[in-house]
């Protein structure tokens, strides 16, 4: 008989301490179950037992009850209101320990000063009534002195009698320095018909009408982004025109190398960047400065709105860079894999180290972790990312109002 390898009897110990282990829980569970079923469980006493009874939310209550109770919830409403009132006098006016016909020594003493004040007053000599104002423009003149009756000197001791009112009611009527301006201007020159006309009417002087356009050349470049909220912020763009203004009729109107500012997006379907018009600038000969907000669109070289330009993309770059990052950590994850050892078993699989291949599993393992990091970062920045259409500097375009803009500075070069 041949004896049995290691591998077998390793195998044989696993086997015989499984089932111990299974005996084990076995025998611990059949006790707990004979400990828990020997306690019989009392039934308890019927004057243990209380019976209540609840209505549910969904319960029918019967008519009957529920106008018992709010006939008592309102009856107890009006009696405790009724005994709030009660209360309320009785601490207003609380008792009072001396009878209401009792004088005090507050009021004694105030009796007192007004007999006093009284003697005083009869030895003043008598008043005469003040003189009547003068009141400017008053249709109702005063009375003359003579028409008021002859009043006598009150004897000693006994008070003047009250004067009689004015027989008319005097109305003072207050105006604002703005109402009495305006009779003033009223009684002037009448306003020439003509400066109202030349304030009212709109000329070439003075006014842009919409549909005028004319020729302007980049001075900047523009990046436009087609992603994101480029639509929302815009990226700004410098142009100079170069020629006159076409206006409607064949007019003509001198705005040559003013500035204009604009502000522009791309749109990635048309490869073409779109420029929104924002800001005039001028300067006339005589040093007036023209700087008013317009609106208007740049239309391109083909007569298409907007302006053609190259598309520009980095996101191939970056996700190039995070396939070479995934592949690299892919073959380090392999490398570390291959220096383990997996044993499969009753109780699981298990993975060690093959022995001396300690290195080889370390610098796999640290490889393919940190080139999937690498990996997965240039995924998010190549999602951050968006193509642009550049548009050169130097390119000639055309500018076009889509609304009138009123100018105050006359541009004579």
């Amino acid at each position: 008989m041949t004896e049995p390898s290691a591998t077998q009897r390793a195998r044989r110990r696993q086997i015989f301490t499984a089932i111990g282990v299974a005996g084990g829980l076995f025998g611990i569970a059949s006790i707990g179950v004979l400990m828990t079923g020997s306690g019989g469980s009392e039934a308890p006493a019927p004057a243990d037992i209380r019976v209540r009874s609840y209505i549910a939310p969904g319960e029918n209550v019967a008519p009957e009850d529920a106008w018992r109770g709010v006939s008592d919830s309102r009856l107890n409403s009006i009696e405790d209101k009724l005994e709030a009132l009660e209360k309320k006098p009785r601490a207003a006016d609380p008792p009072s320990d001396q009878p209401p016909s009792a004088a005090t020594p507050g009021t004694i003493d105030l009796d007192a000063r007004l007999r006093e004040y009284e003697r005083k007053a009869a030895t003043y000599p008598p008043g005469r009534p003040s003189d009547p104002v003068a009141v400017a423009n008053n249709s109702n003149p005063a009375p003359p002195a003579d028409s008021h009756p002859p009043t006598n000197p009150p004897a000693t001791g006994s008070v003047a009698p009250p004067l009689a009112p004015p027989r008319d009611i005097v109305t003072v009527r207050l105006r604002s320095p703005a109402a009495l301006v305006q009779p003033a201007i009223a009684a002037g020159t009448p306003p020439r018909d003509g400066n109202q006309k030349q304030a009212s009417e709109r000329t070439t002087d003075t006014y842009l009408p919409a549909g005028m356009f004319g020729q302007a050349a980049f001075l900047s470049g523009l990046d436009a982004p087609t992603g994101g909220q480029s639509q929302s912020n815009p990226h700004p763009v410098l142009l100079e025109l170069t020629d006159l203004a076409v206006l409607p009729n064949r007019y003509r109107y001198n705005w040559k190398h003013c500035r204009l500012i604009g502000a522009g997006y791309g749109d990635l379907s048309s490869e073409r960047a779109y420029i929104r018009t924002e800001t005039l600038s001028c300067v006339a000969e005589d040093g007036k400065v023209l700087d008013v907000s317009v609106k208007g669109f740049i239309v391109g070289e083909d007569g298409k709105a907007g302006m053609r330009g190259r598309v520009v993309s980095k996101q191939g770059q970056v996700l190039g860079n995070a396939l070479l990052a995934g592949v690299v950590g892919g073959i380090g994850t392999g490398v570390e894999r291959a220096a383990n050892l997996q044993t499969v078993s009753p109780l699981g699989s298990t993975s060690a180290v093959k022995p001396g291949e300690e290195f080889q599993a370390a610098v796999g393992a640290g490889v393919g972790r940190s080139l999937d990091r690498l990996a997965n970062y240039y995924i998010a920045l190549a999602e951050k990312l968006f193509p642009v259409i550049e548009v050169d500097a130097g390119r000639v375009a055309d500018v076009i109002l889509t609304e009138g803009v009123t100018t105050d500075v006359q541009l004579t070069h």
